[in-house]
Parts: structure tokens; sequence; C-alpha cells
């Protein structure tokens, strides 16, 4: 199984995603067998576009930052 692309303060996975690692059925798989191992594991993890992170900062660090208070208030 692949690591997540982050792991921030060892409570929140971030997967940054962009079509050229999800072009493959296998791929796709992964990622999702990935994604329910963590969740399973009680670390919630956020999926971003490429995109999202270089075009619109912004709105990506406003998403961390209230998966991260939601988190914590959660511990």
């Amino acid at each position: 199984m692949g690591r997540l692309d982050m792991l921030l303060d060892g409570v929140l996975g971030l997967e940054l995603d962009g079509r050229e690692h999800h072009s493959t059925e296998t791929a796709f798989d992964e990622d999702r067998r990935r994604n329910n191992y963590y969740v399973v594991n009680g670390i919630p993890t956020l999926r971003v576009k490429y995109s999202t992170v270089f075009y619109h900062p912004e709105e990506f660090l406003q998403l961390v930052s209230s998966a991260m208070t939601k988190v914590m208030s959660q511990r």
C-alpha cells in the first residue's frame, strides 16, 4: 500500500490528486484502498486536486485549516 502525500501533525492525511496518476484502473483502485485504510485507522484524509493547490492556494489553505480545527477539537 502506498503512502499519503502528507500527514499533518499525525492526525490529518492529505492526498494531492492529478489526472496523470489516476489514469489506470489499478492506480484508481490503489488510491481507494489507501484512503479506506487511513479512514478505518482514524486518520481522515483530504483529497485535493493539484490545480486547487497551485491556482487557488487560499482555498486550499482554508480547507486544511478548517479540517485541522475539526480534527483537533475531536481529540
